[in-house]
């Protein structure tokens, strides 16, 4: 999506980022937690919550590289030195909530994805903490773009509706 955003393909874009700084004009809507998603009823996973230092050595399914989500962990990982276990990349969360429901690894999730695991195919979930990662929801714009009335309306309703919904079990 940021390289369609850069190429002018899109107009606007949903993005999760990682902190709050400058992005060329992103309107930040929210702040989310990111969850650990296991098999339905995992004991790794039973509790709310998790320590981050308990995904070390873990099957776990990441996003595929180049991204700064598996860039983020690595570095969290290095820091809090634990060893990420990656024996599944997919850019579909799709796939990657069937594989942790096949009971063949765990995911790192935000709240809209782990929140939909739980609910259409049981999975389980426990927020990470210690550190907790935080995922920044952010409204992008393209640098190439003009800021039409249909694009103005279109962020109005997508700030609107970042407000009255909330993100998840948090």
């Amino acid at each position: 999506m940021e390289n369609w955003l850069e190429e002018g393909r899109v107009d606007l874009a949903l993005l999760f980022r990682h902190s709050i700084d400058d992005k060329g004009g992103d309107i930040y809507l929210r702040d989310t937690a990111t969850f650990l998603v296991g098999p339905p009823n995992d004991p790794l996973t039973a509790n709310p919550t998790i320590e981050f230092s308990e995904i070390n050595g873990i099957p776990l399914t990441l996003f595929c590289r180049p991204s700064s989500w598996r860039d983020r962990l690595d570095v969290l990982a290095r820091r809090y030195d634990i060893e990420l276990n990656v024996v599944l990349e997919a850019d579909s969360l799709s796939l990657q909530t069937h594989a942790v429901a096949a009971d063949k690894c765990y995911a790192m999730l935000g709240a809209y994805a782990s929140e939909s695991a739980r609910n259409l195919l049981g999975l389980s979930v426990s927020r990470i903490i210690a550190p907790g990662i935080k995922r920044y929801l952010a409204l992008s714009m393209s640098p190439h773009g003009q800021l039409t009335l249909a694009i103005k309306k279109v962020k109005e309703l997508i700030k609107e509706v970042s407000e009255k919904y909330p993100p998840g079990f948090e």
